[in-house]
């Protein structure tokens, strides 16, 4: 299929999506949705075959929450979900570089002039917290001890997918750190973050080809010395540029708590369309362009998903990046599938079909047709990981 006839298709597919939604909030909820907006790849022109449509839609009320799908068409999988302006305050703070909602976001709904307004005024608040040296030195320092505390537990483990698992976290606080440095944010995605670093103008010397070579790790031994080395590297770096390193750490440890509910069809419902949407075709982007990179921070976003799961319910744990192989992009997508399929059992037992249309007309047709029954499922948020 040629380029142009592609773009087509799945912009007319968005505009069927949009219209679906705007047709509910008409129906059902007039009054609770202030603002719609498209983000992510298709705000910024950065799209592909398999990107989803990425909707900021902002709500003032709980009645708009029915609009939350997860859902799959063709090969593509999308989330729908409303967002509270509490979320859109917290993302103001600046607390990480995953604010580009608040920057990049083109309207295609808003209630009133209001709202525009406000939006404004969150932009205006972010950027100034951007721009505070003291403010995001404060937590420069707290990223750089949550990579100490890592390093420290990384020390003590013989495990190679343990030792991955920690090196994403490593990998992932590095980068939020130069982005603080450069008072900027991720403007183009998960996918696009190698690329918009290694354009900085504030860069440790050194950090660079480090930074790329770190997915390429083969033994537990190769990840702690590149970990120590990038540690020592940033840690210089910032005494350089005259923000402080002192110890502050921040990092929570996860409790495994007793009490874990059982399963239900409920906390289930929408969570392996989910799955698909934020991470699948990733995996299979990674392949195609041989990014070592995006294919390790896919599994390690993915795993957080897994292990939310599993400390919050009766269920096994699903180990997706202790399967990380280096240097076979591949096999990490054949691997992610596998534990995708191993997901998927908890829908079979539940006797749960995979929300999945073949066509735009299909999912047109179905998506909300029975409003009786609450279909969003959970539709979960996270802090690091989630796509912007």
């Amino acid at each position: 299929m040629s380029e142009e006839r592609w773009k087509q298709d799945i912009l007319q597919r968005n505009e069927i999506i949009i219209k679906m939604v705007l047709d509910q909030i008409q129906r059902f909820c007039p009054k609770s949705v202030d603002l719609i907006g498209i983000g992510g790849s298709f705000c910024n022109g950065d799209f592909y075959e398999k990107s989803d449509l990425d909707l900021a839609i902002v709500v003032n009320d709980d009645r708009a929450w029915k609009l939350n799908r997860c859902f799959v068409v063709g090969d593509v999988g999308f989330d729908i979900y409303t967002q509270s302006w509490e979320q859109f305050e917290n993302m103001a703070e600046y607390n990480t570089p995953y604010v580009t909602k608040l920057f990049d976001l083109d309207c295609v709904y808003q209630k009133d002039d209001g709202v525009s307004e406000r939006l404004k005024g969150l932009k205006e608040k972010a950027l100034k917290h951007m721009h505070d040296r003291e403010e995001t030195a404060v937590k420069i320092q707290g990223f750089l001890s949550e990579m100490k505390d890592w390093m420290e537990e990384l020390k003590c483990t013989d495990n190679l997918g343990q030792g991955y698992w920690i090196l994403s976290r490593i990998i992932h606080h590095s980068e939020f750190i130069l982005y603080m440095v450069n008072q900027a944010y991720v403007k183009r995605g998960t996918k696009r973050i190698p690329e918009e670093i290694s354009r900085f103008p504030k860069m440790p010397k050194g950090f660079l080809m480090l930074y790329q070579s770190l997915p390429q790790c083969c033994s537990i031994e190769e990840i702690r010395e590149k970990c120590l080395r990038l540690i020592k590297i940033i840690t210089d770096w910032l005494r350089e540029e005259e923000i402080s390193v002192r110890e502050i750490s921040r990092r929570k440890q996860k409790k495994f708590f007793e009490g874990r509910k059982e399963l239900s069809q409920d906390d289930l419902r929408g969570t392996y369309e989910e799955i698909w949407s934020n991470w699948k075709n990733k995996m299979y982007h990674a392949v195609e362009r041989e990014s070592a990179c995006l294919s390790l921070m896919t599994m390690s976003a993915c795993q957080e998903f897994y292990d939310e799961m599993y400390e919050n319910f009766q269920i096994d744990r699903i180990n997706l990046i202790g399967k990380y192989t280096a240097g076979n992009l591949k096999k990490n997508a054949e691997t992610f599938d596998m534990a995708m399929e191993e997901w998927k059992k908890h829908y079979d037992r539940f006797g749960m079909k995979v929300l999945r249309f073949s066509t735009g007309q299909e999912m047109q047709e179905n998506l909300y047709a029975d409003e009786s029954k609450n279909l969003s499922g959970c539709i979960r948020q996270f802090t690091l990981y989630k796509k912007m």
